[in-house]
């Protein structure tokens, strides 16, 4: 154990190196497969017809905010983000004993389905035999491909079998709400394999399917602040569809976006149930902090304010993470920030924010 404390970080990061995409996928679609040409400025994937630079902020771990930069090349991250025994090496400089790995999934979009669902499956099975290398230290979040409800149930039946812990869907998709009964189907299977889901801030940020203004302008300080609260929409929306009435053993997560903003919604959502749930014909009974506290769960990176107020969030329903190997991460000095953050907090607070959670959520062998 790398510290005495047990500490996981409930969302982390993995990069895929471009050139494994061909080696995963069918032979008729080898040659569509994602590729990296090399520039001056930092390296372009280049993916129907698309080019698209490299996003830089994905691999900014360990460097000085001053040289932070939205263009890198691949060579110049860290070999953390792929190679899974280097990665011992980070995590134990960090203190953490595990890590819940999420990735973005195929990079880019194609008009063609049935390749998109195959670039789903190779992601997949790449972060399984990621982890793999490493099955008491890293655990994985598979990717669920949201075009049409058949496929979805398939591959997430398969993420399972995979071994991985959970699964995570899009923000937002264009054919129905999350909330609506045509995705039942979906929910119902999570609940049946006992697998969470997951829903993971900047992964596609719109409202209401439109995108933000900033959208395309990563550089902003707005566009990066508001990435992190994003979910509140979805988040309340689902609270009021019924979903968790419906579904009352789902196990739905709220990934990276802190959670200081959480006890407002959940407040005003019971305010907006008490008064107003009879003249709008609101189709749920149970007050929306109650679903949440049965139902729901978040993780955040730094975030003081959320650790105060955890009791109105339900100190069960959310965890620490790392962020490793993305701008905003703690590494290598999440130690320092932990201390920082839980000054003052018992023991039994603490030690249920920063591992037993996840712990029991995932049923990691701790």
């Amino acid at each position: 154990m790398p510290t005495k404390e047990l500490v996981i970080s409930a969302d982390s990061h993995v990069n895929v190196p471009h050139e494994d995409w061909a080696t995963r996928l069918p032979a008729k679609y080898k040659s569509r497969a994602p590729k990296v040409e090399k520039t001056p400025e930092g390296d372009v994937v280049v993916f129907e017809g698309k080019r698209t630079p490299l996003q830089g902020l994905a691999a900014m771990a360990g460097r000085d905010p001053r040289d932070f930069s939205d263009r890198i090349k691949e060579t110049n991250a860290r070999p953390g983000g792929w190679d899974p025994n280097k990665r011992m090496k980070d995590q134990d400089m960090d203190g953490v004993a595990a890590e819940v790995l999420y990735g973005g999934g195929p990079p880019g979009q194609s008009d063609d389905i049935p390749f998109r669902f195959e670039l789903y499956r190779a992601y997949n099975d790449w972060l399984a035999d990621f982890c793999k290398a490493q099955p008491k230290r890293l655990f994985g979040i598979g990717f669920v491909p949201i075009f049409e409800i058949e496929g979805a149930i398939s591959e997430l039946k398969r993420i399972k079998q995979l071994g991985h812990v959970g699964a995570v869907l899009p923000t937002t998709q264009n054919i129905k709400p999350y909330g609506d009964p045509y995705w039942d189907p979906l929910w119902k299977t999570a609940v049946d394999l006992g697998f969470p889901l997951h829903f993971h801030a900047r992964e596609g940020i719109t409202v209401r399917g439109e995108r933000l203004p900033y959208e395309g302008m990563p550089k902003t300080g707005a566009w990066l602040s508001i990435g992190a609260i994003t979910q509140f929409h979805l988040a309340a929306e689902l609270l009021w569809s019924g979903l968790y009435e419906r579904f009352p053993k789902l196990r739905l997560g709220h990934i990276e976006g802190n959670v200081g903003w959480i006890p407002y919604m959940l407040e005003r959502c019971d305010q907006v149930f008490e008064r107003h749930r009879f003249w709008t014909k609101a189709v749920i009974t149970t007050k929306p902090s109650e679903q949440w506290r049965r139902n729901c769960f978040a993780s955040f990176i730094v975030d003081h304010i959320g650790v105060q107020v955890r009791q109105w969030v339900g100190v069960d329903n959310f965890m620490w993470s790392s962020d490793y190997p993305h701008s905003d991460t703690s590494w290598p000095d999440s130690q320092k920030g932990i201390e920082s953050m839980f000054k003052g907090v018992p023991k039994q607070d603490r030690e249920k924010i920063l591992a037993k959670n996840a712990v029991k959520l995932y049923h990691l062998p701790y």
